[in-house]
């Protein structure tokens, strides 16, 4: 997950390179954060629905149109 992290912090404008080591430890556990978020929106969601859980996930992190 680590060269994840460093892809979408760049993805996102952060120079990785420069970046702080203790900022660095910030953003992978943002991140771990996050992913665990969506993990656990899941138990919310039927699984044969993915129109349905995509919206759900979008309306979680308050991105649906």
């Amino acid at each position: 997950m680590n060269n994840l992290i460093k892809q979408l912090a760049e993805k996102a404008g952060d120079d990785w390179g420069s970046t702080l080591q203790s900022d660095k430890e910030f953003l992978k556990k943002f991140a771990e954060l996050v992913v665990w978020e969506c993990v656990e929106s899941l138990a919310e969601v039927d699984d044969n629905y993915m129109a349905v859980f995509q919206s759900h996930l979008l309306d979680h992190f308050g991105m649906n149109k």
